[in-house]
């Protein structure tokens, strides 16, 4: 009896160390995202989000630093927000990729000014080889504009493409009527590895949406996993049938989130 309740009361006691440690972290960790939108620039995690003004204040910098060097070291699953790169023909994401644990590709689009011209971009994710081949690619497209009577529409297709020693495999979609996108300031998520969810929308006002590509044929599908156990490599780009006027409606900017 005394030795059930001796490991009951240790129980409890664990709990409370990792209730308490917990709230710790979550104080650290917002402590530190204040230091980040203030400009401190970290120096242990790298990829933050951080202010375009950097931090001169010696005492807030000592401080911060400290606040960081606490939170490095006492909680390990802290990972602060990634800073928005931007993406362009010129600039793209380029990262290595290892089967199962691709990351999660995410492209954010911002109107720059009212859309009185027919515009279009295509994101895309290319995966290449151990010998920097292309072996595989997904894209969305999203084409967005204004009717005559000023109704925002938004159209789009989808599609897999699968090289292989002779010719290519594809799957690709119908045009798509985009009616859950009320503006041009949506995020797109890929995600390679999800055929169920490969590509997800987040709206303007904070609604998730997912377009599938688990209605492609058992072949593609099939060799579509086999080019992802290939992959070392992979690219995340913007490109667009009407490249000077789509920068001076639509920004695009990007971050890799590690799964």
């Amino acid at each position: 009896m005394r030795f059930v309740n001796g490991l009951k009361i240790a129980i409890v006691l664990m709990m409370v160390i990792v209730a308490t440690w917990s709230y710790k972290c979550d104080k650290k960790s917002r402590q530190f995202n204040k230091c980040l939108m203030n400009g401190y620039t970290p120096t242990r995690f790298e990829g933050c989000k951080i202010a375009e003004t950097s931090m001169t204040d010696k005492k807030d910098l000592k401080k911060c630093a400290r606040y960081e060097r606490k939170l490095s070291k006492r909680c390990k699953s802290f990972e602060c927000e990634p800073n928005w790169m931007p993406l362009d023909a010129d600039r793209f994401g380029d990262v290595e990729v290892a089967s199962p644990n691709f990351p999660e590709f995410v492209a954010k689009l911002t109107q720059a000014k009212v859309l009185d011209r027919w515009v279009s971009v295509v994101v895309e994710v290319t995966l290449f080889d151990s010998d920097d081949k292309l072996i595989s690619f997904t894209d969305f497209t999203v084409s967005p504009s204004l009717g005559l009577d000023g109704t925002f529409t938004a159209s789009g297709y989808k599609q897999l493409v699968i090289f292989k020693e002779v010719g290519f495999e594809k799957c690709s979609s119908e045009k798509l009527t985009l009616d859950y996108i009320y503006d041009t300031n949506v995020e797109l998520k890929t995600d390679v590895e999800d055929f169920g969810r490969m590509f997800q929308f987040t709206t303007s006002d904070g609604e998730v949406h997912t377009e599938s590509m688990s209605w492609c044929s058992g072949e593609v599908l099939t060799l579509w996993q086999e080019t992802l156990e290939k992959a070392v490599s992979a690219k995340f780009k913007r490109r667009t049938p009407n490249a000077n006027l789509l920068e001076e409606y639509i920004t695009t900017e990007y971050k890799i989130v590690e799964s």
